[in-house]
């Protein structure tokens, strides 16, 4: 539990903030209630945390105003300063200046990607387009090193959850006026399209994606990391106290855990260890692009050539293996050409009969779907699954042999004519529920793509839908052809 303000404290200096703290109080009681029994409990819970950070934004304008006529040297609150890319001069400066090295490339702006890295020559298979020490990683090692140390000793979440120490790390050098990550961070996105940034009307417009329970979790969980920090930082009056007084918001802390979420690395330069790599991470996502490892003789990570490449053309590098839900929710953005993009359908049972009988095979209670663009078939344990949730009741007992249970799971299991069709049926009627918990059609949402002035967020739920409802259609046809076999 955070602590209360005691004496000093950013509680006695302006109205806002006793009213900020009130809110705090109350963001972490709404934040962390169990009785939520379905998604319309959700939504609803969901609704009163939009408001009551509306009404921190409002206070957080106020103070924010209050303070830059009283304290000098302000950081701008709004996230306003140098525009990004006046901001790459420097930035390739402080990189020259501190041993990383570009071998025939730049950043440049790309049409739907914002700034990238491009070729400004061809280069070979192999070849080494470019190099960054470690010295220059901001990373959770930097974090314990920094004026945080005090506080990563005090604090359970800074040591168990290295995303948040990151996420802190990243606004402390933002604010102090001497950072040396100062030329890298004025680089950063001033804004994301994260679902941080979604309107509680677009989160809503998820209904049907596997996108919205996840997102809602993510939500809850960074509003309650903020009201957390922000009664934290409201008790010290040390440096970091100093530091964060009129400067830390909701607004920097969603931009900071943005910036962590989309742009974080793993390097194997130690053990659960999160990283922010200068001018690596410039780098837009698609598959495959360049090979990248970490060289311990020369410690600096290193960016190779994956295939032989052209004058012009922009490096990329691949995110890893994330259907689109996953990529929207923690990279903020749609990848048309994604070929691992799935759905997931969920089924289950709390019957203990069938439960045994599922266990029996060797299988959980409960199943889910992997629908890719590639699914042609129905894999022998959802066959399995299937066949075990439609048994009558009255036959599960016959089936429980070890012998007689793996039968369930081959084609030919010799099952009459009424259960085969039953089990068939059972199938399409859960991919029809699927597709009925959307809001709209995919005619509609192809409508709707096509609106002018349509926000970017909701160009990437609409395109999200879409993905997700083909991929139901597409499987729902695998079914309804192999019943008909």
């Amino acid at each position: 539990m955070a602590p209360t303000a005691r004496t000093g404290s950013w509680k006695h200096r302006f109205k806002e903030q006793e009213q900020l703290l009130a809110n705090a109080d109350n963001i972490l009681r709404l934040s962390t209630l169990t009785e939520i029994r379905s998604p319309e409990d959700v939504v609803t819970l969901h609704r009163h945390l939009g408001a009551c950070i509306q009404e921190t934004r409002q206070l957080e304008d106020k103070l924010a105003k209050k303070l830059s006529k009283k304290l000098k040297n302000q950081v701008p609150n709004n996230g306003r300063g140098i525009q990004r890319q006046n901001s790459i001069g420097p930035f390739l400066a402080w990189l020259k200046e501190n041993g990383a090295k570009m071998n025939g490339c730049s950043i440049a702006a790309f049409e739907g990607y914002g700034l990238g890295i491009k070729l400004d020559q061809t280069a070979a298979k192999n070849s080494l387009i470019m190099s960054v020490p470690s010295k220059l990683f901001m990373s959770t090692d930097s974090a314990k090193r920094s004026i945080l140390s005090n506080l990563f000793d005090k604090l359970d979440i800074l040591k168990n959850m290295p995303n948040v120490l990151l996420a802190i790390h990243l606004l402390v050098e933002k604010f102090s006026p001497n950072s040396f990550w100062k030329s890298y961070i004025n680089t950063l996105p001033k804004t994301y399209n994260t679902i941080l940034y979604f309107t509680q009307l677009e989160l809503e417009e998820l209904a049907g994606s596997c996108a919205l329970e996840p997102s809602y979790t993510q939500i809850r969980s960074i509003i309650r990391q903020y009201a957390y920090f922000y009664k934290v930082f409201a008790t010290l009056d040390d440096e970091i106290g100093e530091l964060m007084h009129g400067k830390f918001s909701f607004k920097e802390y969603c931009w900071a855990v943005s910036t962590v979420m989309t742009r974080q690395n793993l390097v194997p330069l130690a053990p659960n260890q999160t990283f922010l790599i200068p001018l690596f991470d410039m780098c837009n996502h698609a598959n495959g692009g360049i090979i990248t490892d970490y060289n311990p003789e020369t410690d600096q990570l290193e960016c190779l050539a994956s295939k032989d490449f052209q004058e012009g053309e922009q490096l990329f590098i691949f995110y890893g293996k994330r259907s689109n839900s996953e990529i929207l929710g923690h990279n903020g953005f749609f990848y048309e050409d994604n070929e691992h993009d799935y759905r997931l359908v969920s089924m289950c049972t709390a019957v203990p009969k069938r439960v045994e009988l599922l266990k029996s095979m060797g299988m959980p209670p409960s199943f889910l779907i992997q629908i890719t663009k590639d699914t042609k078939t129905i894999s022998d344990d959802l066959l399995a699954f299937t066949r075990v949730m439609c048994l009558p009741s009255d036959q599960i007992d016959q089936w429980m042999p070890k012998e007689k249970s793996a039968a369930l799971a081959k084609p030919d299991c010799p099952l009459d004519a009424q259960l085969t069709k039953r089990c068939w049926d059972y199938l399409k009627i859960r991919l029809t529920v699927e597709l009925a918990h959307f809001k709209t059609t995919i005619e509609e949402d192809l409508e709707i793509l096509n609106k002018p002035n349509l926000s970017e967020n909701m160009k990437l739920i609409v395109k999200l839908r879409l993905s997700e409802k083909r991929l139901l259609k597409s499987f729902a046809a695998v079914v309804e052809e192999m019943s008909q076999k």
